[in-house]
């Protein structure tokens, strides 16, 4: 019997808290990075529906096993740990067998970015390749990683995944440079197949992140005056759900790993105060909005919408929900 942590054994030691190996018995095996934030515990959670077994690494700066708390322990094995740190991840691998990564760990935050370039280029960009190194010594050949829009140069057309890619933020650079070294390690890997997708602006239910969508929707429940940044902007986006099904479809598809780069959003763009009049509407208030200089961005996009014809045609994925549907659901729970 092997101790990992002082949580979980795996091994053949009675008690609680052990993965033997009946229970890794028929699944399939992943490593899923930032496996407890806001997209990973909604995506584990249907992993485990689905025959795989994740084998979850998240620090818990912005998580909690909370949110896996109705699923017993034996369907997952977590590990508390930074992506940065090499060393536990291969710890934690020598137990088991994964045929695939998905890498959904990143700091992503917009403003805690600005703050902290350093920080972020170590993760979003360092953490990336000590994943690579992971998969080439576990000879992992199937890699799917979690880029962002905001790769793209500021546009008012919807970006087609061969669009220039410009970021104007600390958070985008790093995922560039990720995106490049993934595609790099490819090249030198012939073996290795990665599929990267584009994600646009997921919200939904258990979003701990202070984004846009789920700030509105705490002040405009709780107030009837509301602070507010930039409402002109357009984004695009997609319910978290929608986000689920298409991970899902994809990694079912395993063999058609073929090095891709897809984007994940609904090729509509919605406006800031259409947010706002749709969430003040669901909550059945009339508010008073007032524009506060703080809340503005140095550098803004006026648009960032998506065109999804490449995912759509490969996947026969389409979103489910469009924004009043959406925030609706959202607006009830």
């Amino acid at each position: 019997m092997k101790k990992l942590n002082k949580f979980v054994y795996v091994g053949k030691k009675r008690g609680k808290n052990i993965i033997t190996k009946k229970d890794l018995l028929n699944k399939k095996q992943i490593l899923i990075t930032g496996g407890l934030g806001f997209l990973g515990h909604h995506l584990i959670k249907r992993l485990i529906t689905t025959n795989y077994f994740p084998i979850i690494i998240d620090n818990l700066s912005n998580s909690s096993l909370i949110s896996l708390s109705r699923i017993s322990r034996k369907k997952y094995f977590f590990v508390r740990s930074d992506i940065r740190d090499l060393k536990k991840i291969k710890q934690v691998l020598s137990s088991f067998k994964p045929i695939m990564i998905i890498h959904l760990a990143a700091l992503h935050f917009i403003p805690y970015c600005d703050k902290n370039p350093k920080e972020v280029f170590e993760v979003n960009s360092k953490g990336t390749e000590n994943l690579l190194k992971i998969a080439k010594e576990f000879k992992i050949n199937n890699f799917l990683f979690a880029s962002t829009a905001a790769v793209y140069a500021m546009s008012n057309r919807k970006h087609i995944e061969d669009s220039t890619l410009k970021p104007i933020d600390i958070y985008g650079r790093s995922k560039k440079l990720a995106e490049e070294k993934i595609i790099s390690y490819s090249e030198k890997n012939p073996v290795f197949k990665f599929v990267i997708l584009r994600l646009f602006n997921i919200y939904g239910h258990n979003d701990n992140t202070p984004h846009f969508i789920p700030e509105i929707i705490k002040k405009i429940k709780n107030n009837t005056k509301i602070s507010v940044g930039n409402l002109e902007t357009i984004r695009d986006y997609i319910y978290i759900d929608d986000v689920v099904d298409a991970i899902s479809q994809i990694i079912k598809k395993d063999d058609d790993f073929n090095n891709q780069i897809y984007n994940l959003g609904t090729s509509t763009g919605t406006s800031g105060i259409e947010i706002v009049k749709l969430i003040a509407h669901f909550f059945k208030k009339n508010i008073i909005i007032k524009q506060d200089k703080n809340l503005l961005r140095k550098v803004d996009r006026v648009k960032l919408i998506a065109d999804i014809k490449k995912i759509s045609g490969k996947y026969n994925w389409f979103p489910n929900y469009k924004i009043e549907k959406g925030l609706k659901k959202l607006c009830k729970k």
